[in-house]
């Protein structure tokens, strides 16, 4: 009852502006619903949150969806970019993998053998590697964001929520798109789309992407080469088969292959100093190497030169039948993901610690999903069952100190089986309630080996090693767990309905293989409770959507660093409060189409309750009792505390987008087009000790075009990060230094599209 009153007192303003809308829109329900009717911007976006189609605007759950002409307009290329119209929500990167957060809930573990706290779908397929979920937009129909845990319809762990991106159908009406730019830093893009039928039942396409930026955003200093560049291509193709009336098959198969160097090349956080390169078993011995000082925003130090690289390819087979009573879908895929780099894990130019890994996961995912209707009662049930083999070789050097010199291998293995059903019973009047369990098994078995070694290479001249020595584990655990959700929502009226949700989300435990015989965090959970409404208004030119929101966060996964050696912990609980915010207003104009639209994400309160262990990085000279005490000098001392009462990493106070869309007619067949988003953050912490953090940024973005022959071809001008903020998009503290991924600098260009 605590709980639920706390969400309802944050939810105040909700509750009073549902009353005033009510009161403003009459309250005499309908007997049943009327037809859909076109939302703001002129788009009546179909959903699948519910894992059926529906409304956007009926779906009483809090999500952000965008079609690909929106996304296309707001300059968003790929899936790393969304944090720009999705506020709240935050990617931060690790290696070369990436972890979104929302709301303030993610993992910082990229490491093979873990999944994000908020997973990522393509065409109903997981992506379970961090390293596999950024990929460069093409042939996309739409991308939903679903906030808050997915405790029934998906099936695999998301305490944070979820973004699902669907990929256009084949269509036997012959189709060929495409689109080439050029850009500062010799950037060449293009992307190519086609579609034809083959049979009377039976069609195909074919997506293309690809990217080369010629000259890196940066400089290693060190090498003398540029650094920080995007290098990506790939292709994606389905194949629909149609044997019947009542049943569709269709195969997908992808691959991309990308050689951008983000999170293998890693900066010195400005400001701050890195470690000198002394011996460290023997502390009277002369500096060899001095520090670097983080003077250089978008400069690299790194003594090494392989360039990384990353493949993602897979398949799958979906299928869906007509059974009369109800409809049931077959989802089958597998996925492999494949790393290869170094890394330079203390970020300056001393030689102190460099690291290989070479990273790769194979996943198998089968699910079936039965969908109908019974009356009044719409029903969904289903059995997801995945399996993911995640193998890390990692060899980690050190110049100064042999004894943490050493080589291990590391093979992870998860075998899942989730159940899942909900209910949604309509009472008549508007009103319906929903109810949803799933049961979740997740069976994980680590066997890890690693052994000091003996590195003869030139440039680790070591003085001399601790002997040999070698660690080995094998050990599996068990993680059960039974989710829920319950809602009920209310309709006023076809155009106002408000809902209430509660939930409950379920990530299992997880091994940590950066170390040897260290036993797995414990599992986390996540309690939601959540009010909200959605309207339109105004004769269908106004969309207002908002959600207020509570959740108890507990045994909260986080990563960690110490010296060479990074690990997993369990942060004892949390609480979070907010409210999300969306509004698109699309007034009746003589001339041309106008969309205006915001989006705000408030968390006022996203604080850690209790974390004895946490980890706090002071820049030296420091104490753990007064922080840092002087000039810096180099490196960090680390400090064991209670982070009791900070605030929750990657989670801003304030995250708000502002977008205008304006296409007016210069002729029968030819338009004008002008798009700008501005995108406010707040700033976050990227650390639990709340030492190191992101400043407020603000991020604009837009583009000018020219439509010609009734939108046949099209001259584009684009840009990106107009105002070429710096901003990074994560730190990693550690005793060494605060190393750091700087963003995007401002990127801008011509493209030239096509369509007939």
């Amino acid at each position: 009852m605590k709980v639920a009153a706390r969400a309802l007192s944050l939810g105040g303003i909700l509750l009073a502006s549902t009353a005033i809308s009510s009161m403003a829109w009459g309250q005499e329900a309908p007997a049943e619903p009327q037809e859909a009717t076109a939302a703001a911007g002129g788009q009546d976006i179909i959903v699948t949150a519910q894992r059926r189609e529906q409304r956007l605007q009926d779906v009483p759950v809090a999500i952000t969806a965008a079609t690909a002409d929106q996304l296309n307009a707001a300059g968003i290329t790929n899936t790393e970019k969304l944090t720009t119209v999705v506020p709240g929500l935050v990617m931060t990167q690790q290696r070369t993998g990436y972890t979104p957060y929302l709301r303030g809930v993610g993992t910082q573990n990229t490491l093979p053998g873990d999944e994000p706290n908020v997973a990522t779908y393509v065409d109903g397929v997981y992506m379970a590697s961090a390293a596999g979920i950024i990929f460069d937009m093409n042939n996309i129909e739409r991308i939903e964001v679903l906030r808050g845990p997915q405790g029934t319809l998906y099936g695999r762990n998301a305490t944070g929520g979820l973004i699902s991106i669907i990929t256009r159908k084949p269509s036997h009406d012959t189709a060929v798109e495409g689109m080439i730019s050029y850009g500062n830093y010799n950037t060449v893009a293009g992307q190519l789309y086609a579609t034809t039928g083959l049979t009377d039942n039976l069609a195909i396409d074919l997506a293309l992407t690809g990217k080369h930026q010629g000259d890196g955003f940066g400089r290693n200093v060190v090498l003398d080469r540029d650094v920080y560049y995007h290098r990506t291509w790939g292709a994606r193709s389905k194949l629909l088969w149609e044997p019947s009336d009542s049943a569709t098959i269709t195969l997908s198969a992808d691959y991309t292959k990308k050689s951008s160097d983000f999170g293998a090349t890693r900066g010195v956080y400005p400001g701050t100093v890195t470690i000198p390169g002394s011996n460290i078993l023997d502390p009277t011995a002369p500096i060899i190497d001095p520090p670097t000082v983080g003077d250089c925003f978008r400069c690299a130090y790194h003594d090494v030169a392989k360039r990384p690289v990353t493949e993602l390819y897979g398949t799958s087979m979906v299928a869906n039948f007509d059974l009369g009573f109800a409809s049931l879908t077959s989802t089958t895929a597998w996925r492999h993901v494949f790393s290869d780099y170094f890394t330079d894990t203390d970020g300056g130019a001393p030689q102190l610690s460099d690291v290989y890994l070479r990273e790769k996961t194979d996943t198998i995912q089968q699910e079936l999903l039965l969908n109908g209707d019974a009356g009044r009662l719409n029903y969904t049930a289903g059995l997801f069952i995945f399996y993911s083999d995640a193998n890390t070789l990692v060899f980690i050097r050190n110049k100064y100190a042999a004894p943490v010199n050493f080589d291990r291998l590391n093979d992870t293995t998860t075998l899942s089986y989730a159940p899942f059903a909900q209910l949604t019973y309509d009472f008549g009047q508007g009103t319906s309630l929903t109810a949803g369990l799933r049961y979740t098994s997740d069976k994980r078995t680590y066997d890890g080996f690693q052994a000091s070694s003996f590195f003869s290479q030139r440039d680790y001249a070591l003085a001399g090693t601790s002997g040999p020595v070698q660690l080995t584990q094998n050990e599996d655990r068990t993680y059960r767990k039974v989710t829920w959700r319950v809602g009920v929502d209310h309709k006023f009226s076809p155009n106002f309905m408000v809902y209430a949700n509660a939930s409950r989300g379920f990530k299992s435990g997880a091994f940590n293989t950066s170390t040897i015989a260290t036993p797995p965090v414990r599992p986390e959970t996540l309690d939601s409770y959540e009010i909200g409404f959605k309207s339109t208004l105004w004769d269908n030119q106004l969309t207002l959507n908002a959600s207020a929101f509570h959740y108890d966060y507990k045994d909260i996964q986080l990563f960690a660093v110490s010296g060479p050696t990074a690990f997993l912990l369990n942060a004892a609980s949390a609480r979070v409060q907010g409210v999300d915010v969306e509004a698109a207003f699309s007034p009746r104009l003589d001339t041309g189409d106008l969309t205006l639209s915001a989006k705000l994400g408030w968390l006022p309160k996203a604080k850690y309750r209790s974390f004895p262990g946490a980890q706090f990085f002071y820049e030296l000279p420091a104490t753990c009792a007064a922080g840092n005490t002087g000039p810096p000098t180099g490196g960090n001392l680390q400090c064991i505390d209670d982070a009791a009462g900070n605030r929750m990493i990657s989670a801003p106070k304030l995250s708000a987008t502002f977008s205008a869309a304006y296409s007016v007619p210069v002729s029968e067949d030819d338009r004008l087009a002008f798009n700008a988003v501005l995108s406010h953050n707040s700033g976050y912490w990227y650390e639990p000790g709340n030492v190191i953090g992101q400043k407020s940024f603000q991020l604009l973005n837009g583009s000018i075009a020219y439509y010609i022959n009734d939108d046949r071809f099209a001259v584009r001008l684009f840009g990106t990060n107009l105002l070429n903020k710096k901003w990074v998009s994560s730190v990693q503290a550690s005793t060494f230094s605060f190393s750091t991924y700087p963003a995007d600098p401002r990127t801008y260009g011509v493209a030239v599209e096509f369509k007939f």
